[in-house]
């Protein structure tokens, strides 16, 4: 059985008229909602310098922005704004440049998961003290015990 063509009036074809129109405005909302996204990726990337990239074996600073908390509530008295800009100088392990990250060999923090984006390294530059003598970070002298005796650290055990 065919269903009969019945005619609904003008109503009906006002209300057609209208579903049309709505999505002809939907249709130009998307592209001006992408017209906007590729003018906000035009501006934002306009003024951006290239991404520093690494190699393995690298020495590089870690950002420590991310970090003041852990160096707050381990010392009341450290103040944020005391706390250096950044730290290392660490070596890269893995390079991953498609995606930005780096794998850095972080020994003495194994709860901090070691892979980060090049946004929060900076390439180390070690200080040269024959052109800035002033700058030469005072070597440490020996651990001493409270018995006044060298420590050493143990490298190696040869034998038993």
């Amino acid at each position: 059985m065919e269903p009969e063509n019945k005619d609904y009036g003008p109503e009906a074809e006002h209300a057609s008229e209208l579903i049309e129109k709505l999505k002809w405005d939907v249709e130009d909302a998307k592209d001006h909602l992408l017209e906007a996204k590729c003018l906000q990726a035009f501006y934002a990337n306009r003024d951006r310098g290239p991404e520093d990239v690494f190699q393995v074996g690298d020495k590089v600073m870690l950002s420590t922005l991310h970090h003041q908390r852990e160096f707050t509530t381990n010392d009341p008295s450290c103040v944020a704004k005391f706390i250096p800009h950044f730290g290392g100088p660490y070596v890269i392990i893995n390079s991953m440049p498609e995606f930005s990250a780096y794998t850095l060999d972080l020994p003495n923090s194994p709860n901090i998961f070691p892979t980060f984006h090049s946004s929060q390294l900076k390439h180390f530059t070690e200080n040269d003290v024959s052109l800035f003598p002033p700058c030469e970070h005072a070597c440490p002298g020996p651990v001493m015990t409270a018995e006044g005796l060298e420590e050493y650290v143990i490298k190696k055990i040869l034998d038993e």
